[in-house]
């Protein structure tokens, strides 16, 4: 029997409230900790080709990681910033999983920190007294340089970040490991 047409449309809404948005498992580790791990709608990845759009389900994929951000969005519209420099990104349809060199949560990018470390990198780069040198005080340089420009294209500072993304979520970051909760 059909019930009213007032009824069907409360069930109907009902079932579309109940159905969650496909998710994807994302974790994101630094040679330190476990930055991030949770599941998302969508992230964005800084590939070496360029930026990559996962959704769930994505075909599996595996690149070589730019410095620049992941932009993690949760279920509930959260979006969660990490600065990442060199390793590797994996993608699976139901799994993506970044192996960072660097990995830092964008709640704790500091740019007056940053262009601190800048120019003391700046000054060692004249006082470099061998070509090894040079070279390890360059890649800082360029470490820095993404990080700068992390910080400005995403409006964070200090502790501040552009209210697009999460400033410490404690349901997205209270099951990580990290060293000042052990």
């Amino acid at each position: 029997m059909v019930g009213t047409i007032g009824e069907a449309v409360e069930k109907a809404k009902s079932s579309q409230q109940t159905r969650k948005a496909p998710t994807i498992h994302v974790d994101v580790v630094s040679a330190e900790a476990l930055v991030f791990a949770g599941e998302a709608e969508f992230v964005v990845l800084p590939g070496e080709m360029g930026e990559l759009g996962v959704y769930p389900r994505h075909a599996p994929l595996l690149t070589r990681v730019k410095s620049g951000a992941v932009r993690i969005k949760s279920p509930g519209g959260k979006e969660v910033l990490v600065f990442v420099s060199g390793g590797i990104i994996e993608v699976q349809p139901e799994v993506v999983t970044v192996l960072a060199d660097t990995a830092i949560r964008g709640k704790d990018l500091d740019e007056a920190k940053a262009l601190e470390a800048k120019q003391r990198a700046e000054a060692a780069l004249q006082a470099a007294a061998d070509k090894r040198e040079f070279a390890t005080v360059e890649a800082e340089l360029a470490l820095l340089a993404a990080q700068l420009a992390t910080i400005r294209r995403f409006n964070i500072t200090g502790n501040n970040i552009n209210n697009r993304f999460d400033k410490g979520d404690a349901e997205l970051w209270s099951g990580l490991k990290t060293p000042e909760k052990e």
